[in-house]
């Protein structure tokens, strides 16, 4: 009896290490909320609706850059956040690489504004 307790819990817990997260590349991965709009909340630690990863601010550690629909801000304190005026409008990021060679990665964004 305690042999097929003890294989059970070594089956789960081989299970569970069987899925782990897969490293996202920042440069090609969105994290996308894919639940009902009226759902969502809008704070980076519950659930933002767009989030991208890059080292932003070149110290060679990855932040996340969270999009909402007034602005962004990051979970790196250092960075400030990015208000944007406008109708509420959506934006699209994208984390386009280290283009000019200072070590942070720079962000393109686009705007789509609901007619």
């Amino acid at each position: 009896m305690k042999k097929s307790l003890y294989l059970i819990l070594i089956f789960m817990v081989l299970g569970v290490n069987g899925f782990a997260q897969l490293e996202l590349k920042p440069w090609t991965d969105v994290v996308v909320d894919d639940r009902d709009p009226s759902q969502w909340k809008w704070n980076k630690n519950n659930s933002s609706r767009f989030s991208i990863r890059g080292d932003f601010d070149g110290d060679g550690f990855e932040e996340n850059l969270y999009e909402t629909a007034t602005g962004f801000f990051s979970d790196n304190e250092e960075l400030t956040p990015l208000k944007l005026d406008g109708d509420l409008g959506v934006y699209f990021l994208a984390n386009e690489g280290d283009l000019d060679g200072d070590g942070g990665d720079e962000i393109s964004f686009m705007t789509v504004y609901r007619d």
